[in-house]
């Protein structure tokens, strides 16, 4: 899921399809499902 919002761009959020994917995440900055935030998985880096 990817979540852009620039000023100077039109935003967009969505699934990106896999061939698009260049590199490798490395920190999760937010996380929910159906019952909320998920606070013990914000900030966390990705091993």
């Amino acid at each position: 899921m990817v979540y852009n919002s620039n000023p100077n761009k039109s935003c967009y959020r969505g699934l990106v399809p896999e061939e698009n994917i260049v590199g490798k995440a490395s920190v999760i900055l937010f996380s929910n499902n159906r019952n909320g935030i998920r606070w013990n998985r914000m900030l966390k880096l990705i091993k």
